[in-house]
């Protein structure tokens, strides 16, 4: 990256396979409505830096080359959420909780275990990440069209 330039990045936690090959089926099943994320994609992600730096970019690699987390149990738990940060950045978008709009990611929770809890805490605590209410799931894919 040159000098001066940043980057978004995030930390995320790589699902097992056995759930990853699990969500194929309802990601299939909604296949008209949304483009369903690529298996080596899913994961839960546990902190997003925003405008990331040399310098914050290296405290993320020391960050996870250092760190010892325990495994969290990875448990799903059926409740789905969509919404965009991309498209909150326009003006024109308005959030409908009944409509899952065009572009929307379609989010599956995960359950709020205390290991995942604690995982997402040491991360945005070391650094120094400003979070509201984390959610951990996982992302099935963006919204192709509207939808109820």
């Amino acid at each position: 990256m040159a000098s001066g330039r940043t980057t978004n990045a995030f930390i995320c936690l790589r699902l097992p396979t056995a759930l990853v090959e699990a969500l194929s089926g309802p990601q299939q099943d909604c296949r008209d409505y949304v483009d369903p994320q690529e298996p080596e994609h899913i994961h839960i992600t546990l902190g997003f830096v925003h405008g990331a730096d040399e310098q914050k970019l290296a405290d993320v690699r020391s960050l996870i080359d250092q760190g010892t987390w325990p495994a969290p149990v990875v448990r799903l738990t059926g409740e789905v959420r969509h919404g965009s940060w991309s498209l909150q950045k326009d003006p024109a978008y308005r959030y409908d909780e009944n409509t899952v709009q065009t572009g929307e990611q379609v989010r599956l929770g995960v359950e709020h275990s205390p290991e995942l809890a604690g995982i997402h805490e040491e991360i945005t605590q070391r650094l120094d990440i400003a979070e509201d209410g984390f959610w951990p799931h996982v992302t099935l894919g963006p919204a192709r069209e509207d939808f109820p």
